[in-house]
């Protein structure tokens, strides 16, 4: 803590010391056609050697500021824009008068492209062209071994937030591009993490043009961002990639390999990789994600798993336990002419996870407190196979399509041992149970999305669109179980050796039709009709296992399951779009739903119909970067909660369901804003949602600790979440750089919780401020620091519950130093402040990684690097978790120290021209 306030302290004297600085301003005008050339890139470079010093984009009104330029030094001023000849103007800035006035400069229009009329030395680091933003990659100078990831953390308005997403001007980058075609699916982290920076020429980041597409012109506040890499010309002539191998203490290894060859009408792309050192995806020796941390924004999740799939395979996970991850695969883009574009792509991945838990738990009701103590161990192994295309096409500029099918197929094999034991404050023994399990599963799945949009002619802005996506999995498995539990207050036993027989399968159709008709230039009316169909089987039979013969008794109907679900949901909505200003629109939209489903539960259950008429409305206001939503769910109660027969598969824990629960109904209101210009950067969501009808659970506690849930319907439940983050740059010279970023989120809810007492209210309050520092000097020292923390409390109307809260902060810095220019040193130290563990238990807790590695070879294609994992030994996943009236525990099995030595080979089939 102290070095953290130290180095803070001395980047802010950084930034007074260097406060002597120049401004200059001025406005750009176009006399002769009497407009301004707005969002203009205007450069400064120093006029001895054209080294470029900073560069802002004028605003819309051609207003430009440019502050922190050095005093008493000649400077060069260059202004670029498509379809203007560049302007310069050399000027210097004296101590005398800080703030240069350059008043009106007049640009002259050209025919020529930008890139006829500028000279190499001046290409601009930025050009607006229409909605794209064009960053210049060699305007922006990175070390020889960068990686794509490297280049995009220097581009102004793209940045990595708190969770670790990819965000351009604020919003989510959906997918990168590279030369336009798909590069190993929609998943970022492939390319950010193996694309070296010399082979880009340009980075260009737009709308989700897809995305925008599939939504009609609504719900714009929801279309993110896609970043299209421009290859140099020089690299479609040989080929690329790196080849990476390490061994290291306690067997640990990693190795893999990726190769790309990219011709202008076809791109090849192979990778493959293995590891045990839970690494998801392929990376080498990023000392913030070794053994699978920083997946997330809290590393480890207690409540799920982080892994990264492509064409439905796992290939790759950070999840808790000691994983084992083998994947390959192959991409292939291929131009058919320029109406027929082909992606396929094929994956193989396996992995085998081997975990190791615990957890106590306390449920607190009236003045008793039930305490549950368990602990587990399991391995699952799983290998999955993925293969999938996209076609994509055009007729001309009135007829576009899309077709992307895929399938996946594969199987599992699992074992686990888990053991239980409750007791309370006035009884030391109340039940325990002890169970095994092995089997073993598969699955196969097929999906496919189409899209077809035709743009009529006769009519600009009328348009047709018809979408279809289908989604079906099966899975099958066997499972031998056995079960062993005592409930002392009785004296029951009940000794289980079963062996269960379980058949799922699902299948979701959806198929929209949007037509759109501008009425004026300012109103469009459009009219969408879709219908979707769902389905779901879930058949479980169970056997009584003779555990000396090995022999199958007949079918135990008590433990057995047949559920069956169909359904269809068909939709009519009318909408009206006015346009109300250049970047001002209003929608408004009434919506007819009508929502049929069948349940069945085997032949001893009546079946449950449920079909329900609702009228949806539907209103949203645009106004540039500020976006706000109203809108109505209706939803039925899951299959689960309406299911009468009793799921007493784990006799300490019945499940009942009510057939008579009645559809929830949710309104909800959410906003959304974002803005960003230079080096600073806005955005905050928020939303409210009541709920009418809501299905909560209701638990009875019987006297020897086991418990019967069923559901009901409740009124009044509300939930507010409130998330905003903010960046500036506080200095950015061709020397060193600084920013600094601050934000928080926010949850409010009313719910409320039924445990052995009348149904008490229950309010929760969640809040997660953070702030975080980055310093880069002249790429020879970078640091980043991120401060976060984490509080959780819940309160209750009844004192037969009692208040919790919980507390984390959370610290994570992040050093890299390079003395010389084949020589670099990084190290992550993650520090964690648990208060609300108990006495005895080390609220402190340090994660501390460091690397080493050097460049050899006169072209540096040779790299080894030594690494070293949680130097301190002290790596955990120790969690405390508050939900309804338990507090939980958690600690499971992670992965702690160890030593990797690994060698990296770049292979450079090309002569990229630096």
């Amino acid at each position: 803590m102290k070095f953290l306030v130290l180095v803070i302290c001395g980047c802010l004297g950084l930034a007074i010391a260097h406060a002597q600085t120049g401004t200059v301003t001025g406005k750009l005008t176009d006399t002769l056609n009497k407009r301004e050339p707005g969002m203009a890139t205007v450069q400064v470079r120093r006029t001895a050697d054209s080294t470029l010093v900073t560069y802002r984009l004028a605003n819309e009104r051609g207003d430009f500021k440019i502050p922190g330029l050095p005093l008493n030094v000649p400077l060069r001023l260059t202004v670029t824009y498509t379809g203007y000849l560049p302007l310069r103007k050399v000027f210097t800035i004296h101590p005398d008068k800080t703030t240069l006035d350059l008043g009106k400069l007049n640009m002259e229009t050209t025919t020529k492209q930008l890139d006829e009329v500028v000279i190499r030395s001046e290409a601009p680091p930025i050009v607006m062209r229409n909605d794209t933003m064009e960053f210049n990659a060699d305007a922006f100078k990175t070390l020889p071994d960068a990686v794509l990831q490297d280049l995009l953390k220097k581009l102004p308005g793209v940045s990595f937030n708190a969770k670790g997403e990819l965000m351009a001007n604020g919003k989510k980058v959906n997918k990168i591009l590279v030369d336009g075609k798909v590069f190993f699916g929609d998943d970022p982290s492939i390319a950010l993490q193996n694309l070296p920076t010399n082979v880009i020429d340009k980075v260009q980041v737009t709308d989700d043009k897809e995305q925008k597409e599939e939504l009609n012109g609504e719900h714009e506040e929801e279309v993110g961002k896609v970043i299209n890499i421009k290859l140099k010309k020089s690299i479609k002539k040989g080929a690329f990639g790196k080849v990476y191998a390490g061994g290291g203490t306690n067997s640990r290894y990693e190795a893999g390999g990726i190769i790309n060859s990219f011709r202008d009408t076809l791109q090849i792309s192979a990778l493959g990789f293995a590891n045990n050192v839970n690494e998801a995806g392929f990376s080498v020796g990023d000392v913030r994600s070794m053994g699978g941390m920083e997946r997330g924004e809290n590393g480890a999740n207690l409540w799920g798993d982080d892994y990264m799939q492509v064409s439905g395979v796992d290939i790759g996970s950070a999840d808790n336990g000691i994983r084992t991850n083998k994947a390959g695969g192959i991409n292939i883009n291929y131009d058919l002419g320029d109406k027929l574009s082909v992606n396929g792509k094929y994956f193989l991945g396996n992995t085998r996870n081997e975990t190791a838990s615990r957890n106590n738990t306390k449920q607190l009701i009236g003045d008793t407190t039930l305490f549950n103590t368990g602990s587990g161990t399991g391995v699952r192994s799983n290998t999955s196979n993925g293969l999938s295309f996209k076609l994509a096409g055009k007729k001309d500029s009135t007829f576009n399509w899309r077709y992307v099918p895929s399938i996946s197929f594969g199987n599992s094999d699992h074992s686990n041992m888990n053991e239980g034991f409750t007791s309370s404050n006035y009884a030391p023994q109340l039940n325990d149970q002890r169970t095994t399990s092995e089997g073993h599963s598969t699955f196969h799945s097929y999906r496919h999305s189409i899209v077809g949009t035709y743009n009529f002619k006769q009519k600009k802005g009328r348009s047709i669109t018809f979408s279809q996506d289908i989604d079906t999995r099966t899975n099958n498995g066997g499972d031998s179980t056995t079960s062993l539990s005592h409930t002392y207050l009785t004296g029951e036993v009940v000794d289980l050796a079963q062996f269960k027989r379980s058949h799922q399968k699902t299948l979701n159709v959806n198929q929209r039709l949007f037509y759109s008709e501008p009425l004026t230039k300012a109103v469009t009316l459009t009219f969408t009709a879709s219908a979707s169909y769902s389905s779901e089987d879930n058949v479980l039979h169970t056997y009584d296992r003779d555990t000396v013969e090995h022999k199958l008794s007949a079918l135990d109907s008590a433990y057995s399951s047949e559920n069956h679900r169909a359904g269809w949901t068909t939709n009519g909505q009318v909408g009206l779009r006015f346009k109300l200003a250049k970047s001002m629109s209003l929608n408004v939209s009434g919506q007819w739903q009508q929502q049929t489903v069948h349940s069945t539960f085997g032949p001893k259950f009546s079946p449950v119909d449920q079909r329900i008429t609702n009228f949806i409305p539907g209103l949203s206001f645009n106004y540039k970067g500020f976006n706000v939503y109203y809108g109505r769910n209706v939803d039925l109660p899951w299959a689960s909660q309406i299911q009468p027969r009793p799921d007493i598969s784990n006799p300490l824990a019945i499940t009942v369901g009510n057939p008579n629960l009645k559809p929830s109904v949710r309104d909800y209101v959410s906003a959304y804003y974002q803005a960003a210009k230079d080096d600073k950067s806005i955005w905050a969501y928020s939303s409210f949602s009541a709920s009418s009808n809501e299905a909560m659970r209701v638990s009875k506690v019987n006297a020897d600790g086991s418990q019967v849930t069923s559901f009901i319907n409740k009124d009044g439940i509300y939930r507010f979440y409130l998330s905003g983050e903010g960046t500036i740059g506080l200095h950015k010279t061709e020397t060193w750089r600084l920013s600094l970023s601050a934000g928080a989120d926010v949850n409010y809810g009313k719910s409320f919780v039924a445990v052995n007492s009348p149904v008490s209210g229950q309010t929760t309050f969640s809040t997660s401020p953070r702030a975080g520092l980055e310093l880069n000097l002249k790429d020879v020292f970078e640091l980043s620091t991120r401060f976060n923390l984490d509080y959780n409390r819940s309160m209750f109307e009844l004192k037969s519950y009692q208040s919790q809260s919980t507390r984390v902060n959370r610290i994570t810095t992040n050093m890299v130093v390079r003395p010389d220019k084949n020589l670099t040193f990084e190290t992550n130290l993650v520090y964690r402040f648990n208060d609300a563990l108990d006495p005895g238990i080390s609220r402190n807790n340090y994660l501390w990684n460091a690397s080493l590695s050097y460049m050899i070879g006169k072209d540096r294609r040779y790299q080894v690097k030594a690494a070293i994992f949680d130097i301190l030994n002290q790596h955990n996943n120790l969690y405390r978790g508050v939900y309804l009236n338990y507090v939980s525990d958690y600690q499971s099995m992670v992965l702690q120290r160890y030593a990797m030595l690994s060698l990296i080979y770049n292979i450079r089939g090309f002569r990229p021209k630096n």
